[in-house]
């Protein structure tokens, strides 16, 4: 790991300079370039203490009541082992995740218990945790991954800040906290170069073109370093720009050297076995699987909620506006946790070590292509789908070698909207359904974010398997639909070899078991047979009946 301090140092100078740069960059008319202030290590070091010294505090005021924070002394003693470390060291190799997560779990204990005069005050204090010590988006401490411990929250040991994100987004629910705080809190949390983005999509959604010029110029001097890169990114955002009355000056790009793909799409309802035929279909050598999940053609602001808004032109252009950041550039503002999960995608294509450059280059076409989709003053979706298939496609080239291979996609499509599969060439959509008690049992034993109440899960199991059957019915390309049994698939071979055909397949070339262990698989089948709650297996077995899957 970096320098600790001046990486600590980096980042405070980040969180506390950037009003001060948007503040240069309204009063100088919007400027290319604007200077850093050079950085007193020393001031830096200074802030953070201040920082640590108000969580001492708050701490300090919590565990006054011991019974409801009996540990609160021992994560004070830590913090300001912490803080004496900091004052007494010029550099340090890591950091104490134990004694951060103990504090802030301590912090929200304090919510939990409902003590309503101190609710704000220890929200914003975990407003702090986020912003401190690494937790979110941007930060650069987030390879911290400490938080494998007892609480749920924390167990999944994410290094991109899913368990922060999941903690805030219950908040409404759990503590009765107001939305409103919720937003304050998300904003709050979220890295400057998010801030920065924002500024400039609200510079050229009320008209600023200079200003959305020269801020999103800044924003790109901080993420790249590729020149070529940060141009195609610039170009990429300037191709939006006729939908809010300017001119784009972009040149004419060539068209994609990738043309349309057989396209498979594995589609699951969240620990329906899924993966299972995933990894079946990735043994055949015409199968080129797409490893990194994708979620550009559905969810919070995606190809579909831009078609669903295409017979609006203004708000045609506000969402796309949105995507671009937080579905493509993967830098915007989000106020929810499928927001941030969607950013943190995007972003994971942008700022990737292999393929930034291609990804950048298929994004500029995007925007290209679907602007001109609507430049006759109404949206053309048979050119905007077109252009939406083509990304789709430039996405995975951008990963891997796709050339004269059909793509295997994952989860890209959720069953529930097989209608989406419309909209694509030469596409084709696997939905995976598993026996609900099974399905029940593995959700309960393996997710993190699963709510295990029975009754719950009842409702939503039917409520999306009738939704599944109702786009069905609706379907153009039925054809290219084929359901799969996961029970079925696992234990016989004659479903997975009738699957392959459909496909077609060539059982010829099929590098059988290096993938798909059936035999392991198969130990899944029944797993609600010993599992812990049985009258919850009653429920579903009473209640889902017609779901059910036997021998």
């Amino acid at each position: 790991m970096k320098n600790y301090v001046m990486i600590l140092k980096d980042h405070l100078r980040r969180t506390f300079s950037v009003d001060i740069l948007l503040s240069r960059i309204e009063k100088m008319g919007a400027v290319s370039v604007i200077p850093e202030k050079p950085v007193d290590i020393d001031q830096e070091k200074s802030l953070l203490i201040e920082k640590v010294d108000s969580l001492i505090e708050e701490l300090q005021t919590l565990s006054s009541d011991a019974d409801k924070n009996p540990d609160g002394t021992d994560h004070i003693e830590g913090l300001i082992q912490y803080k004496n470390d900091l004052l007494t060291n010029d550099s340090y190799s890591g950091c104490n995740t134990s004694t951060i997560k103990e504090a802030f779990d301590s912090i929200i204990a304090d919510v939990a218990g409902k003590r309503k005069r101190n609710t704000e005050r220890a929200l914003n204090k975990a407003v702090l945790f986020i912003q401190l010590f690494g937790i979110t988006r941007g930060n650069p401490l987030n390879m911290m991954q400490g938080y494998k411990l007892v609480n749920g929250a924390w167990r999944n040991g994410s290094i991109e800040g899913y368990p922060v994100i999941l903690l805030l987004d219950s908040l409404p629910r759990t503590y009765s906290i107001t939305k409103r705080t919720l937003k304050s809190l998300l904003n709050r949390a979220q890295s400057h170069q998010i801030r920065l983005a924002e500024e400039s999509f609200k510079a050229l959604s009320s008209g600023n073109q200079k200003l959305a010029d020269d801020i999103f110029g800044l924003l790109l001097k901080e993420l790249f370093n590729d020149l070529e890169l940060k141009d195609t990114w610039n170009k990429a955002y300037k191709a939006i720009y006729p939908l809010f009355g300017f001119e784009s000056h972009n040149e004419t790009l060539p068209d994609s050297k990738n043309p349309a793909h057989d396209k498979i799409i594995v589609s699951g309802m969240g620990w329906s076995g899924s993966g299972a035929v995933f990894a079946y279909l990735k043994e055949f050598q015409e199968i080129q699987h797409v490893d990194t999940e994708i979620q550009h053609l559905t969810g919070a602001s995606s190809i579909q909620t831009l078609r669903e808004k295409s017979q609006d032109k203004d708000l045609f252009a506000e969402e796309f506006l949105r995507f671009f950041g937080l579905g493509l550039f993967g830098y915007a503002g989000y106020s929810d946790y499928q927001e941030y999960r969607t950013l943190i995608h995007a972003s994971q294509f942008s700022l990737a070590d292999k393929g930034a450059f291609a990804y950048a280059r298929a994004v500029q076409r995007f925007c290209t292509s679907a602007v001109d989709s609507c430049s006759g003053g109404t949206i053309n979706l048979e050119v905007y789908n077109q252009a939406a298939d083509r990304l789709l496609t430039d996405i995975a080239a951008s990963n891997c070698d796709i050339e004269n291979r059909t793509l295997l996609f994952d989860n890209i499509i959720k069953m529930h909207e097989l209608t989406e599969l419309d909209h694509l060439l030469q596409a084709r959509i696997i939905p995976v359904y598993r026996d609900p008690r099974s399905n029940y049992a593995a959700l309960c034993r393996e997710s993190v974010k699963f709510n295990p109440s029975v009754h719950q899960y009842v409702l939503n199991y039917r409520k999306r398997r009738e939704k599944t059957q109702r786009q069905y019915e609706t379907m153009k390309n039925k054809d290219q639909v084929r359901f799969v049994q996961f029970e079925d698939f696992v234990t016989d071979a004659e479903c997975r070899k009738d699957l392959a055909g459909w496909l077609g397949l060539d059982l010829e070339r099929h590098d059988e078991f290096s993938n798909f262990k059936p035999w392991i698989s198969e130990k899944n089948v029944l797993n609600y047979k010993d599992f812990e709650d049985q009258k919850a297996i009653s429920v579903i077995e009473k209640e889902l009946s017609e779901y059910l899957w036997e021998k």
